[in-house]
Parts: C-alpha cells; sequence; structure tokens
C-alpha cells in the first residue's frame, strides 16, 4: 500500500466491519433482548471510539506534514489544467474557437 493513509483507511474498514459482524452474530444468538440491546451499545462505542481513533491519528500524520500520495497528483494535475484554461482563454480573446 502507497501511503499511511491508505493503510488506514484499510485498517478503520475492517475493524468496523469485523467487529460490527461479530457482534451481530452474537445478538442474533442472544437469549434475551437485553444482551442484544447491549452488543448493539458497543457497537455504536466501537464505531465512535474507533473512527476517532483514526482521525486523530491521520490528523496527527497530516499536522506533521506528510500528505496523502493522491495530494501530489491533484496539485500536478490542477498545473495542467490551468495551462488548458489559460490556452483556451487566449483563443477566445484572438476570436479563434476552440476545437473539440
Amino acid at each position: 500500500m502507497p501511503d499511511f493513509f491508505t493503510r488506514a483507511h484499510a485498517a478503520s474498514i475492517l475493524d468496523s466491519m469485523g467487529a460490527g459482524l461479530i457482534l451481530l452474530g452474537l445478538a442474533l444468538q442472544a437469549p434475551n433482548y437485553l444482551v442484544a440491546i447491549k452488543l448493539m451499545f458497543t457497537f455504536f462505542f466501537l464505531m465512535i471510539t474507533g473512527l476517532a481513533a483514526v482521525h486523530a491519528l491521520a490528523q496527527t500524520v497530516n499536522v506533521a506534514g506528510i500528505n496523502p500520495r493522491l495530494a501530489n497528483i491533484v496539485k500536478r494535475l490542477g498545473k495542467n489544467t490551468d495551462s488548458i484554461h489559460r490556452k483556451e482563454a487566449d483563443n477566445q480573446s484572438h476570436g479563434n474557437t476552440p476545437q473539440s
């Protein structure tokens, strides 16, 4: 995997889905509704804390100056699209129509 953000995303998805499916299976086999409700509260607690932990890690890495790999690609694409828009503006100012 290319960078920290990709690995953190994959880990958070697996953590959320794994815990969710295990707790769902336990809730389906629960002897009464009170146990199922406790399992649902446990699921919501794990979702909130897990997502908050991954967000905190990603924010810390971002503040440290490590950018996602895609950010560099978007910056390069932005420069390329700016030059394309400038060429179109020049063509329109000279009376030329852009060709498709």
